[in-house]
């Protein structure tokens, strides 16, 4: 019995050890796949020898195989003194730190069968000339054990249900190399306090929920995804005070439902954000009832927001005072417009809200807001009212600046608008002028001043009463 218990002490470590990124390993970029070119970066310092060391050498070489998902190892082996199925050699390079590093494609220089899911790389080094010396990885203080290097790899296509912390401090140990999850996510325990092991994840490949989490403050451990290939839930979880964490997240290819965190005051983190492909829904209907975020002030985090495939929905959001942060969303990317029950609201003429209300796609609900969003009229007057106020220009670039022969001024207008382009050189006398009627959205003028004076110049742009002037600089 105590033969059998030992056997199985050293199964687990071993287990283990081979779901762990050894010390003497880099892969870059650390979310590589089989599939794509990678960098594998080998410290011979952190390696374990059983004679002599590899240190200080002029080259070294790799003897290696990978792993598959299916727990099969070593498979497609490229000999230390053979060449891969690429034509290259085995042969690692010094770096100059004292670690030596191969660029390849696994897929290329193992020649494994196309659609195989590699979780690893199989590894032993030596010297390149004979097998006198040669790094491992350490089993423990004393025993030499084979490299396992978990590589990324698409991964749970059956999905994942998260309950605890345990689960998500222990997610790269339990899936290594698991950085795209195929399946849907939910996420939802007391204990959970931060998503930390979660932090090697680059994509959602399905819904994801993140509900019912009272001890969870912050979304810290997600700052690497970058998409989400299904719909976003974030609903009741009490202590979520912003959205934290997910600041590299760009697109949600479904709809976004947030409701029920009742201390979140506003969407910081979220400021990458720039298309959702369905609802957007700010106050939630689950189970009988309707939930809003009570404590929301304003919905900063979402300046850059600028489609949505489907209906936007505001509602039960009692402290809700501006929406300005939505005003870049494209107005003809939203079905039907809810905004009702957010009683503190009294602004709604933003410009994508009064551009969708000139022209509307679907449904038009607006009630039970504060006084002067209390209803569809009373928005369409108070965007009558502020055409005139809001700038006319935006989004001004010149280019190249400075120039040399000519210049590109490049702007973007909120409504059509007769705009008169001024050029004048830095005695303040006028070299060209330029008068039209433009519509909505980008302009440019090219102008050739092969003919001007080296010096400094001056360009204003005028629509009606809004002026905006700006700097260019004409050099040999």
């Amino acid at each position: 019995m105590k033969t059998i218990t030992i056997l199985l002490v050293n199964l687990l470590m071993l287990t283990t050890l081979m779901a762990q990124m050894p010390a003497a390993i880099t892969i870059e970029p650390p979310n590589a796949t089989a599939y794509d070119l990678l960098t594998l970066i080998f410290d011979p310092a952190e390696a374990c020898f059983t004679d002599g060391t590899l240190e200080g050498l002029d080259s070294i070489a790799i003897h290696s195989g990978v792993g598959y998902q299916n727990g099969q190892t070593w498979q497609s082996v490229i000999d230390w003194d053979g060449v891969g199925y690429d034509g290259q050699s085995t042969i690692l390079y010094p770096t100059g730190d004292g670690k030596f590093s191969k660029t390849y494609v696994p897929f290329e220089y193992y020649g494994f069968p196309e659609g195989v899911i590699v979780t690893q790389i199989c590894a032993v080094f030596n010297n390149g000339t004979d097998w006198n010396q040669d790094g491992r990885d350490f089993l423990d203080d004393s025993d030499c054990m084979d490299f396992f290097i978990p590589i990324a790899h698409p991964c749970l296509s059956e999905g994942l249900t998260i309950y605890t912390q345990e689960q998500i401090d222990n997610f790269q140990t339990n899936y290594p190399g698991c950085i795209e999850i195929e399946g849907s996510v939910q996420i939802s325990g007391d204990d959970i306090t931060n998503l930390n092991g979660l932090n090697v994840i680059t994509c959602f490949g399905n819904d994801f929920v993140i509900e019912n989490n009272p001890n969870l403050m912050e979304l810290t451990g997600l700052e690497n995804v970058l998409s989400i290939e299904g719909f976003l839930a974030i609903e009741f979880n009490n202590s979520i005070t912003s959205l934290a964490g997910l600041e590299s997240l760009s697109h949600i290819d479904g709809p976004f439902f947030i409701g029920g965190n009742n201390l979140l005051t506003s969407f910081t983190g979220l400021d990458n954000l720039q298309s959702i492909e369905g609802v957007l829904e700010i106050g939630i209907y689950e189970s009988g009832g309707y939930y809003g975020n009570p404590s929301l002030i304003n919905l900063s985090g979402l300046e850059n927001l600028d489609y949505i495939g489907g209906n936007l929905s505001i509602k039960f959001n009692e402290s809700l005072s501006s929406i300005t942060a939505l005003e870049n969303i494209d107005p003809e990317s939203i079905s039907d417009l809810f905004i009702y029950d957010n009683i503190s609201l009294s602004t709604c003429d933003i410009q994508s809200i009064c551009d969708y209300l000139a022209n509307p796609n679907g449904t038009i609900e607006i009630h039970d807001n504060a006084i002067g969003c209390n209803s569809q009229e009373e928005v369409e007057e108070a965007c009558t009212a502020s055409i005139l106020e809001v700038s006319t220009f935006y989004g001004i670039n010149t280019q190249p600046n400075p120039f040399s022969s000519s210049i590109t001024i490049e702007y973007k207008l909120k409504q059509t608008q007769t705009v008169q382009i001024s050029i004048f050189n830095q005695f303040g006398q006028l070299v060209y002028q330029q008068t039209e009627d433009q519509v909505q959205g980008l302009q440019q003028l090219h102008w050739k001043a092969q003919d001007q004076a080296e010096g400094l110049y001056y360009y204003r742009l005028q629509a009606a009463k809004h002026i905006i002037n700006g700097k260019m600089m004409k050099i040999q």
